[in-house]
């Protein structure tokens, strides 16, 4: 009687250990991003991609936008409409290509391009990023680097840039090898979390 007592004290001892551990790990475990940066419900991303190449979206011939051009796969973009309550914005999500360097593939020297590029990323881009302005697309921005409060995703920090007449503001932000751009705080960081889930 004794001996089945012993183990049914070891069997319960041994079920509060576990429940204890169990309690202590999920309390601790980093924040999901379900809890974190999910609270989206009047954010619709609507697909409006309409030509297959981001090249010919794009009208400017700048080299600075030629080389960033080099530097993606312009076959393999993203174009959002995106709708917060009232307001609506532009998300794009573009692909940069991967290279070889000392026999480990990275894509920072497309990150180096494109961060060369971003003073004039309304000047050449403008169209696509506020189709219904036409003076904001002549600013020459000046982007600054905010974190990104989160332990969810490998994307840690995004920039941001305001137009001069302050009308406007651009974001973007690095998630792997993807871009993302958008004119909406809120828009960028409900795409960051598609994207996240997607991959």
């Amino acid at each position: 009687m004794s001996k089945n007592i012993a183990i049914t004290l070891i069997f319960i001892f041994l079920t509060l250990l576990v429940l204890v551990g169990f309690w202590y790990f999920s309390s601790n475990s980093p924040v999901p991003i379900e809890e974190e940066y999910s609270d989206f419900p009047n954010i619709e991303l609507t697909d409006i991609k309409t030509v297959n190449d981001f090249r010919n979206v794009v009208q400017s011939e700048s080299q600075q936008s030629e080389a960033v051009m080099d530097a993606l796969y312009t076959d393999e973009y993203y174009y959002y409409s995106c709708k917060e309550s009232d307001l609506e914005s532009r998300v794009l999500i573009l692909v940069a290509k991967y290279t070889s360097e000392n026999g480990i593939n990275t894509f920072n020297p497309a990150v180096d391009t494109f961060s060369s590029f971003e003073t004039r990323l309304l000047q050449d881009w403008g169209e696509v990023l506020l189709p219904s302005s036409t003076v904001a697309t002549q600013d020459a921005l000046t982007f600054s680097t905010r974190a990104l409060n989160n332990e969810y995703i490998l994307a840690t920090e995004y920039r941001v840039a305001e137009t001069s007449d302050k009308k406007y503001k651009v974001f973007y932000g690095w998630l792997l090898n993807y871009i993302v751009i958008a004119t909406d705080q809120e828009c960028l960081f409900k795409a960051l979390e598609d994207l996240y889930h997607i991959h």
